[in-house]
Protein backbone atom coordinates (compact mmCIF):
# COMPACT_ATOMS: atom_id res chain seq x y z
CA UNK A 1 0.00 0.00 0.00
CA UNK A 2 1.53 3.46 -0.89
CA UNK A 3 2.34 5.98 1.64
CA UNK A 4 2.05 8.58 -1.31
CA UNK A 5 -1.38 9.67 -1.87
CA UNK A 6 -2.11 10.43 -6.07
CA UNK A 7 -3.36 13.93 -6.82
CA UNK A 8 -7.02 13.95 -8.46
CA UNK A 9 -6.98 14.45 -12.10
CA UNK A 10 -9.89 16.71 -12.18
CA UNK A 11 -11.44 17.52 -15.80
CA UNK A 12 -9.99 21.10 -15.65
CA UNK A 13 -6.54 18.92 -15.10
CA UNK A 14 -6.53 16.58 -17.71
CA UNK A 15 -7.76 19.37 -20.10
CA UNK A 16 -4.93 21.64 -19.31
CA UNK A 17 -2.64 18.44 -19.83
CA UNK A 18 -4.01 17.89 -23.12
CA UNK A 19 -3.69 21.30 -24.41
CA UNK A 20 -0.13 21.84 -23.46
CA UNK A 21 0.88 17.92 -25.06
CA UNK A 22 -0.86 19.24 -28.23
CA UNK A 23 1.50 22.40 -27.98
CA UNK A 24 4.91 20.39 -28.17
CA UNK A 25 4.76 17.90 -30.37
CA UNK A 26 8.14 18.28 -32.03
CA UNK A 27 9.01 19.57 -35.44
CA UNK A 28 6.28 19.44 -37.95
CA UNK A 29 8.46 20.46 -41.51
CA UNK A 30 10.99 18.62 -43.21
CA UNK A 31 13.52 21.25 -42.01
CA UNK A 32 12.73 20.63 -38.64
CA UNK A 33 13.29 17.19 -38.36
CA UNK A 34 16.45 17.40 -40.43
CA UNK A 35 17.66 19.59 -37.83
CA UNK A 36 16.99 17.11 -35.07
CA UNK A 37 18.50 14.38 -36.83
CA UNK A 38 21.35 16.61 -37.61
CA UNK A 39 21.94 17.03 -34.24
CA UNK A 40 21.92 13.71 -32.99
CA UNK A 41 24.32 12.91 -35.09
CA UNK A 42 27.56 11.64 -32.98
CA UNK A 43 29.88 9.59 -35.55
CA UNK A 44 27.35 9.16 -38.15
CA UNK A 45 28.01 5.44 -38.59
CA UNK A 46 24.76 3.86 -39.21
CA UNK A 47 22.93 6.99 -41.68
CA UNK A 48 20.95 5.24 -44.13
CA UNK A 49 18.97 7.14 -47.29
CA UNK A 50 18.29 10.87 -47.25
CA UNK A 51 20.29 11.41 -44.15
CA UNK A 52 23.83 10.10 -45.99
CA UNK A 53 23.34 14.02 -46.98
CA UNK A 54 24.51 15.28 -43.39
CA UNK A 55 27.48 13.19 -43.70
CA UNK A 56 28.73 14.31 -47.21
CA UNK A 57 27.57 11.59 -48.69
CA UNK A 58 25.23 10.84 -51.80
CA UNK A 59 22.09 9.32 -51.36
CA UNK A 60 22.09 8.77 -55.26
CA UNK A 61 25.20 7.09 -55.33
CA UNK A 62 24.36 4.90 -52.71
CA UNK A 63 21.23 3.71 -54.87
CA UNK A 64 23.45 3.17 -58.09
CA UNK A 65 25.69 1.09 -56.42
CA UNK A 66 22.71 -1.42 -55.19
CA UNK A 67 21.55 -1.18 -58.85
CA UNK A 68 25.24 -2.43 -59.46
CA UNK A 69 24.53 -5.60 -56.97
CA UNK A 70 21.06 -6.05 -57.83
CA UNK A 71 22.75 -6.88 -61.74
CA UNK A 72 25.13 -8.95 -60.03
CA UNK A 73 23.02 -11.29 -57.82
CA UNK A 74 19.98 -11.65 -60.26
CA UNK A 75 17.58 -11.63 -56.84
CA UNK A 76 14.21 -13.87 -57.40
CA UNK A 77 12.30 -12.88 -54.85
CA UNK A 78 11.65 -10.07 -51.98
CA UNK A 79 13.60 -11.91 -49.87
CA UNK A 80 16.44 -12.16 -52.03
CA UNK A 81 16.40 -8.44 -52.77
CA UNK A 82 16.07 -7.86 -49.06
CA UNK A 83 19.08 -9.76 -48.68
CA UNK A 84 20.68 -7.76 -51.44
CA UNK A 85 19.60 -4.79 -50.04
CA UNK A 86 21.47 -5.14 -46.70
CA UNK A 87 24.98 -6.29 -48.59
CA UNK A 88 24.95 -2.83 -50.25
CA UNK A 89 23.96 -1.07 -46.83
CA UNK A 90 27.09 -3.53 -44.84
CA UNK A 91 29.31 -2.46 -47.91
CA UNK A 92 28.64 1.34 -47.94
CA UNK A 93 28.90 1.39 -44.16
CA UNK A 94 32.15 -0.30 -44.02
CA UNK A 95 33.56 2.20 -46.53
CA UNK A 96 32.35 4.61 -44.49
CA UNK A 97 34.56 3.03 -41.60
CA UNK A 98 37.52 3.37 -43.33
CA UNK A 99 37.01 6.82 -44.21
CA UNK A 100 35.88 7.57 -40.31
CA UNK A 101 39.44 5.82 -39.42
CA UNK A 102 40.98 7.66 -41.86
CA UNK A 103 39.88 10.55 -41.14
CA UNK A 104 40.60 10.09 -37.35
CA UNK A 105 44.24 9.26 -37.81
CA UNK A 106 44.46 12.74 -40.20
CA UNK A 107 43.24 14.47 -36.78
CA UNK A 108 45.59 12.64 -34.57
CA UNK A 109 48.69 13.22 -36.59
CA UNK A 110 47.83 17.04 -37.37
CA UNK A 111 47.36 17.49 -33.38
CA UNK A 112 50.69 15.86 -32.91
CA UNK A 113 52.20 18.05 -35.36
CA UNK A 114 50.48 21.36 -33.83
CA UNK A 115 51.88 20.38 -30.45
CA UNK A 116 55.16 19.58 -31.66
CA UNK A 117 55.19 23.19 -33.21
CA UNK A 118 54.17 24.50 -29.98
CA UNK A 119 56.53 22.97 -27.73
CA UNK A 120 59.13 24.20 -30.52
CA UNK A 121 58.01 27.89 -30.10
CA UNK A 122 58.06 27.96 -26.78
CA UNK A 123 61.52 26.25 -26.37
CA UNK A 124 62.97 28.73 -28.41
CA UNK A 125 61.06 31.54 -26.76
CA UNK A 126 62.91 30.20 -23.32
CA UNK A 127 66.37 30.18 -25.38
CA UNK A 128 66.06 33.22 -26.76
CA UNK A 129 64.84 35.10 -23.26
CA UNK A 130 67.74 33.54 -21.13
CA UNK A 131 70.41 33.24 -23.69
CA UNK A 132 69.43 37.29 -25.04
CA UNK A 133 70.09 38.58 -21.08
CA UNK A 134 73.04 36.80 -20.45
CA UNK A 135 74.49 37.81 -24.29
CA UNK A 136 73.90 41.85 -23.62
CA UNK A 137 75.03 41.28 -19.91
CA UNK A 138 78.35 39.93 -21.49
CA UNK A 139 78.54 42.50 -23.73
CA UNK A 140 77.93 45.62 -21.73
CA UNK A 141 81.31 43.95 -19.53
CA UNK A 142 83.37 45.03 -22.36
CA UNK A 143 83.17 49.02 -20.99
CA UNK A 144 85.78 49.59 -18.69
CA UNK A 145 83.23 51.41 -16.71
CA UNK A 146 81.03 48.97 -16.40
CA UNK A 147 79.02 48.74 -12.98
CA UNK A 148 75.33 46.58 -12.73
CA UNK A 149 72.00 47.82 -12.09
CA UNK A 150 69.16 46.67 -10.16
CA UNK A 151 67.73 45.65 -13.56
CA UNK A 152 70.44 43.27 -14.34
CA UNK A 153 70.21 41.87 -10.72
CA UNK A 154 66.26 41.36 -11.10
CA UNK A 155 66.94 39.67 -14.72
CA UNK A 156 69.43 36.97 -12.99
CA UNK A 157 66.97 36.25 -10.59
CA UNK A 158 64.26 35.24 -12.79
CA UNK A 159 67.02 32.88 -14.88
CA UNK A 160 68.83 31.19 -11.68
CA UNK A 161 65.91 32.04 -8.89
CA UNK A 162 65.94 33.72 -5.82
CA UNK A 163 68.04 30.76 -3.97
CA UNK A 164 70.41 29.91 -6.71
CA UNK A 165 72.94 27.39 -6.22
CA UNK A 166 76.63 26.28 -8.28
CA UNK A 167 77.14 28.94 -11.77
CA UNK A 168 73.80 30.50 -10.79
CA UNK A 169 75.05 31.87 -7.65
CA UNK A 170 78.59 32.46 -8.87
CA UNK A 171 77.28 35.02 -11.29
CA UNK A 172 74.60 36.54 -9.21
CA UNK A 173 76.74 36.81 -6.27
CA UNK A 174 79.21 39.06 -8.89
CA UNK A 175 76.43 40.86 -10.35
CA UNK A 176 75.72 42.08 -7.12
CA UNK A 177 79.24 43.36 -5.90
CA UNK A 178 79.42 45.11 -9.03
CA UNK A 179 76.23 47.40 -8.34
CA UNK A 180 77.34 50.94 -7.43
CA UNK A 181 77.15 51.74 -3.64
CA UNK A 182 74.10 53.60 -3.91
CA UNK A 183 72.01 51.11 -5.36
CA UNK A 184 73.40 48.25 -2.64
CA UNK A 185 71.60 50.97 -0.18
CA UNK A 186 68.48 51.18 -1.85
CA UNK A 187 67.58 47.41 -2.21
CA UNK A 188 68.80 46.94 1.51
CA UNK A 189 66.46 49.47 2.64
CA UNK A 190 63.63 47.94 0.45
CA UNK A 191 64.25 44.29 1.40
CA UNK A 192 64.61 45.45 5.39
CA UNK A 193 61.29 47.16 4.58
CA UNK A 194 59.91 44.27 3.21
CA UNK A 195 60.79 41.79 5.82
CA UNK A 196 62.78 43.12 8.61
CA UNK A 197 63.55 39.89 10.13
CA UNK A 198 64.90 38.43 6.45
CA UNK A 199 68.58 38.17 6.42
CA UNK A 200 70.30 40.22 3.12
CA UNK A 201 72.89 39.31 0.75
CA UNK A 202 76.25 38.99 2.84
CA UNK A 203 78.06 40.56 0.30
CA UNK A 204 80.38 43.96 -0.12
CA UNK A 205 80.54 46.06 -2.95
CA UNK A 206 83.70 46.03 -4.85
CA UNK A 207 85.54 48.70 -5.00
CA UNK A 208 89.07 49.92 -7.32
CA UNK A 209 90.93 47.25 -8.17
CA UNK A 210 88.58 44.72 -6.74
CA UNK A 211 86.12 45.62 -9.89
CA UNK A 212 88.23 44.79 -12.76
CA UNK A 213 88.72 40.93 -11.37
CA UNK A 214 85.03 40.85 -10.91
CA UNK A 215 84.23 41.89 -14.35
CA UNK A 216 87.23 39.87 -15.89
CA UNK A 217 85.39 36.94 -14.13
CA UNK A 218 81.88 37.10 -14.43
CA UNK A 219 82.84 37.26 -18.17
CA UNK A 220 84.37 33.87 -18.37
CA UNK A 221 81.20 33.01 -16.52
CA UNK A 222 78.69 34.23 -18.49
CA UNK A 223 80.46 32.73 -21.77
CA UNK A 224 80.43 29.27 -20.06
CA UNK A 225 76.86 30.05 -19.06
CA UNK A 226 75.93 31.04 -22.23
CA UNK A 227 77.59 27.68 -24.36
CA UNK A 228 75.95 25.31 -21.59
CA UNK A 229 72.54 26.66 -22.25
CA UNK A 230 72.83 26.50 -25.97
CA UNK A 231 73.80 22.97 -25.33
CA UNK A 232 71.09 21.89 -23.53
CA UNK A 233 68.77 23.92 -26.41
CA UNK A 234 70.07 21.82 -28.64
CA UNK A 235 69.66 18.38 -27.21
CA UNK A 236 66.61 19.07 -26.17
CA UNK A 237 65.43 20.54 -29.71
CA UNK A 238 67.16 16.99 -31.12
CA UNK A 239 64.50 15.36 -28.79
CA UNK A 240 61.81 16.91 -29.97
CA UNK A 241 62.95 16.44 -33.33
CA UNK A 242 62.81 12.28 -32.92
CA UNK A 243 59.10 12.90 -32.22
CA UNK A 244 59.28 13.46 -35.83
CA UNK A 245 60.54 9.76 -36.68
CA UNK A 246 58.32 7.59 -38.16
CA UNK A 247 58.51 4.85 -35.57
CA UNK A 248 57.30 7.92 -33.12
CA UNK A 249 54.18 8.94 -35.23
CA UNK A 250 52.90 5.44 -35.60
CA UNK A 251 53.26 4.63 -31.67
CA UNK A 252 50.81 8.51 -31.72
CA UNK A 253 48.48 6.99 -34.30
CA UNK A 254 47.03 3.87 -32.40
CA UNK A 255 43.15 4.55 -31.80
CA UNK A 256 42.48 7.20 -28.79
CA UNK A 257 39.01 8.64 -30.37
CA UNK A 258 36.03 7.42 -27.69
CA UNK A 259 34.00 6.15 -30.68
CA UNK A 260 37.21 4.14 -32.33
CA UNK A 261 36.22 0.50 -30.49
CA UNK A 262 32.92 0.96 -31.55
CA UNK A 263 33.57 1.64 -34.97
CA UNK A 264 36.39 -1.30 -34.85
CA UNK A 265 33.63 -3.78 -32.95
CA UNK A 266 30.75 -2.38 -35.74
CA UNK A 267 33.07 -3.35 -38.82
CA UNK A 268 33.86 -6.86 -37.14
CA UNK A 269 30.26 -7.45 -37.03
CA UNK A 270 29.29 -5.76 -40.36
CA UNK A 271 32.59 -7.77 -41.80
CA UNK A 272 30.39 -11.10 -40.18
CA UNK A 273 27.42 -10.48 -41.68
CA UNK A 274 28.90 -9.52 -45.45
CA UNK A 275 29.94 -12.99 -45.01
CA UNK A 276 26.82 -14.91 -44.09
CA UNK A 277 24.70 -13.33 -46.43
CA UNK A 278 27.31 -13.78 -49.22
CA UNK A 279 27.13 -17.39 -48.35
CA UNK A 280 23.21 -17.54 -48.34
CA UNK A 281 23.13 -15.56 -51.49
CA UNK A 282 25.51 -18.23 -53.54
CA UNK A 283 23.67 -21.03 -51.71
CA UNK A 284 20.42 -19.74 -52.93
CA UNK A 285 21.97 -18.88 -56.42
CA UNK A 286 23.62 -22.71 -56.74
CA UNK A 287 20.51 -24.40 -55.29
CA UNK A 288 18.83 -22.41 -59.17
CA UNK A 289 21.32 -23.70 -60.95
CA UNK A 290 21.02 -26.76 -60.24
CA UNK A 291 17.24 -26.69 -60.15
CA UNK A 292 17.20 -25.22 -63.50
CA UNK A 293 18.21 -28.83 -65.12
CA UNK A 294 15.97 -30.99 -63.31
CA UNK A 295 12.51 -28.49 -64.53
CA UNK A 296 14.02 -28.61 -68.33
CA UNK A 297 14.24 -32.98 -67.92
CA UNK A 298 10.56 -32.44 -66.25
CA UNK A 299 9.21 -31.05 -68.99
CA UNK A 300 10.37 -32.47 -71.84
CA UNK A 301 9.54 -35.78 -70.21
CA UNK A 302 6.30 -34.12 -70.53
CA UNK A 303 6.58 -33.24 -74.17
CA UNK A 304 7.37 -30.16 -73.92
CA UNK A 305 10.29 -28.38 -75.52
CA UNK A 306 13.06 -26.13 -74.23
CA UNK A 307 11.88 -23.12 -76.26
CA UNK A 308 8.16 -23.49 -75.43
CA UNK A 309 9.80 -22.62 -72.13
CA UNK A 310 11.95 -20.50 -72.94
CA UNK A 311 8.61 -18.31 -75.03
CA UNK A 312 6.65 -18.91 -72.11
CA UNK A 313 9.21 -17.62 -69.08
CA UNK A 314 9.16 -14.75 -71.48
Amino acid sequence: MSLVKSPTLTPEKLAANQANGRQSQGPVTEEGRERIRAANTRHGYYRQGADLKILGENPEEFEAFFESLLATWEPQNDFETSLVRRMARLMWRLERADRVQEAMLVYQTESLERGLAREKRQLAAAQDKVAGRLKALAERLDGSKFSSTETDLKGMEEIFGKVPAGSGFEIMSRVYRLLPPAVKESLEAAHSAADPNAPGPDLTIALGATRDVLRAELRVLLREEIRQRDAEYEAKRAELEKETSGAYRESMLLPRHPQAGLLLRSSDSDLRQLRFITEMLTKLRAARVKAAPEEAASSESFGISHDVIEKTDG
